[in-house]
């Protein structure tokens, strides 16, 4: 009984130690011989019916499969990896053999300019000074031409303005109130009529075909349908010069602030007037100073307190100068001395006075 003992336990470690598939058969192949040749062709089924020893064995030998199996998947895994890793260095050596002999074309190219005649490196150092002027010129032309967005820039922020108003004469003391609080000079950009928004209603889809008893026509009272206003530094660059005079220098700044005043229909049914799109920054400083100094600002009206006055000294022949310190004094209106000229100017044209 030792024997077989000792030959099936031989076979088993075969079976265990094998590393391919062919070599797993043949020492299962020869585990079967040797088991038959010593208990019959009937031994394995025989004996598992009475000790289940063979049972027992047939799953050790699953198991053993199963484990063969995985180490084999391993080893396939191993070999693939190997094969990565030398394609890698492979490849590695060709870039380096490469990058060498790249270097040693500059190398010999660099030779070569320096074997060169000095007239020669002199026109290729004016050629490349001429390229990088042309170049930082088309930069500076580019940067000139990119609109700024309120995102790239520093902004100074305003308060805003009241949203809701019930005429169009309301919302006008009330926009010159706010100018006068918070220092800024705003325009009126661009208008849209009550004609040309109704029209333009009657052309949509929606309203095709309907009476204008039945479409949402803005009456004629609230004329005009829109306004927008902007800061007096944001209006757009038009070029109008050929060139033959001096360009002076302008507020000019693209500024951002907008007002968008439109007339709506509210829920109650009543028509008012609503602020939309509104941008409260500027990309400019806003101070008391530079309001004053806005022509509009700095010059005084029509209707202003002081005309009396001022017509009282034009009368009595007064100067120029005379009249100047008589605004400075009596205003906060900060009027230069061509502003004073214009404004009796304007007097004389007017008839109000005798020249």
């Amino acid at each position: 009984m030792a024997e077989p003992a000792r030959q099936e336990e031989e076979a088993r470690r075969k079976v265990v130690s094998a590393r391919t598939r062919s070599q797993r058969s043949q020492a299962l192949q020869d585990a079967r011989d040797s088991r038959a040749s010593q208990f019959g062709p009937h031994a394995t089924t025989e004996g598992a019916a009475s000790t289940g020893d063979d049972a027992d064995e047939e799953e050790d030998e699953k198991e053993e499969e199963e484990v063969v199996e995985e180490e084999d998947v391993d080893e396939e895994e191993d070999e693939q990896d190997d094969e990565d890793a030398e394609e890698e260095e492979e490849e590695e050596d060709d870039e380096g053999a490469e990058e060498e002999e790249d270097a040693e074309e500059e190398e010999d190219a660099e030779d070569e300019e320096d074997d060169g005649d000095e007239e020669v490196e002199e026109d290729e150092e004016e050629g490349a000074q001429k390229k990088k002027k042309k170049k930082g010129t088309t930069k500076d032309r580019q940067h000139q031409g990119k609109k700024r967005t309120v995102e790239d820039e520093d902004l100074v922020h305003v308060p805003a303005f009241k949203a809701q108003h019930d005429s169009w004469s309301l919302l006008d003391v009330s926009l010159q109130e706010y100018m006068e609080a918070t220092r800024q000079k705003i325009v009126i950009e661009e208008m849209i009529h009550v004609g040309r928004r109704n029209a333009d209603l009657r052309k949509q889809g929606r309203f095709q075909g309907l009476q204008d008893s039945e479409i949402p026509l803005v009456p004629d009272k609230w004329e005009p349908y829109q306004r927008k206003y902007i800061c007096t530094c944001g209006w757009k660059k038009r070029e109008r010069s050929t060139g033959k005079r001096t360009s002076h220098n302008l507020r000019r700044t693209e500024c951002p602030f907008q007002m968008l005043a439109q007339v709506v229909m509210r829920r109650c049914g009543t028509w008012g007037i609503v602020m939309k799109r509104v941008v409260y920054s500027h990309n400019h400083p806003v101070s008391d100073d530079i309001y004053r100094s806005y022509p509009d600002i700095r010059q005084v009206p029509v209707g202003s307190a002081l005309m009396p006055g001022i017509e009282l000294l034009v009368d009595a022949d007064a100067g120029t100068s005379s009249i100047y310190n008589y605004i400075r004094e009596n205003s906060n209106h900060r009027v230069t001395m061509y502003d004073v000229r214009n404004l009796v100017a304007r007097m004389h044209k007017k008839g109000k006075l005798s020249l």
